[in-house]
């Protein structure tokens, strides 16, 4: 259903879940590993402020995110499965 606050109209409510993902190392330098019991279609990283930085198509349950060229401080990975759930963690990179 849709959910009006205002001007912001929210369609399609995801269900998050925030503990299924397997994220290591953290802090991160290079690179991030990311393991879910589901498979990812899609890994999207954001900003802690809500900015996308990335897109990837993976269609594995696991991936290898080569974060070496992102400056330090923390980010959001989103993770929407062929299920259609989300999970959501957070990562730090280090340098």
């Amino acid at each position: 259903g849709n959910i009006s606050c205002g001007n912001l109209v929210v369609q399609n409510i995801e269900s998050v879940s925030r503990n299924i993902l397997k994220v290591y190392p953290v802090p991160a330098t290079d690179q991030i590993n990311i393991v879910s019991p589901s498979t990812i279609s899609q890994l999207s990283v954001y900003t802690i402020t809500g900015s996308i930085i990335a897109e990837y198509s993976v269609n594995d349950n696991n991936y290898r995110l080569n974060v070496s060229g992102y400056l330090p401080g923390m980010f959001l990975v989103k993770c929407r499965m062929i299920d259609g759930s989300v999970a959501v963690s957070k990562i730090q990179i280090q340098k």
